[in-house]
């Protein structure tokens, strides 16, 4: 989900001298950096002050693009009467890498088949989250996969005492007009239980995937907003 950039261009065609393409809100950023006005600047406009200029006004873009380009977003999971659960909170950088902050206040602690899992407990099943085992890049420029692998889960029966790792969730996300919408599909968690190849980032294939009825689940799409 790249975001939309304000580009600035500025091009050196001699030592005192600067061709200059920009928006009128990053001017009004250089402006105040340099402390004069420039709004009314010409495309190839004598500076006088040469290299001090050039680097307030990058440094200015810098900030620009940076502001906005990070975001918050919040992750929800939703139940079919679109009734929700926030469960984390993720922060994009500008270049599009992310970090996850889980919600640990809406979980409870299980030590299912061994293993500790932290879930979400419903009435009649439980939802546990399976951090991702391997390495990730934590990276959305260009696609959404590393997301679907942060938010792995499985579900259980609420009195059940084990943990079926048949029953792995994988939320399959769509961007959607700036909302990012996962919708569930069934996989075997079992298919993670070997570290993949060196390199390979993308160990689930599509063929490990399984459509699912959305009624049949209690928490069948994840929304990141």
């Amino acid at each position: 989900m790249p975001a939309p950039r304000d580009y600035v261009w500025i091009e050196a065609l001699s030592d005192q001298e600067y061709s200059l393409k920009t928006s009128a809100e990053v001017l009004n950023i250089g402006r105040m950096a340099l402390g004069r006005q420039i709004g009314g600047l010409s495309p190839n406009h004598n500076w006088g002050g040469g290299e001090m200029y050039k680097t307030a006004l990058i440094l200015a873009t810098c900030v620009h693009v940076g502001s906005v380009n990070a975001e918050t977003r919040k992750v929800f999971l939703e139940a079919e009467d679109t009734s929700r659960i926030q469960i984390a909170t993720i922060e994009i950088a500008a270049d599009r890498r992310y970090s996850v902050s889980m919600n640990d206040t809406v979980f409870t602690d299980h030590f299912l088949s061994m293993r500790p899992f932290k879930c979400l407990e419903g009435a009649v099943k439980h939802w546990c989250h399976v951090p991702y085992p391997y390495d990730i890049k934590r990276d959305v420029s260009a696609e959404l996969t590393d997301l679907e692998y942060d938010f792995l889960f499985i579900w259980k029966g609420a009195t059940e005492y084990g943990i079926n790792m048949w029953n792995g969730v994988y939320y399959r996300l769509e961007d959607q007009n700036g909302a990012l919408n996962g919708t569930l599909y069934e996989i075997d968690m079992n298919r993670l239980a070997s570290p993949p190849e060196v390199g390979n980032f993308r160990p689930v294939k599509d063929s490990d995937l399984h459509e699912s009825d959305p009624e049949s689940h209690w928490l069948p799409r994840l929304v990141i907003e």
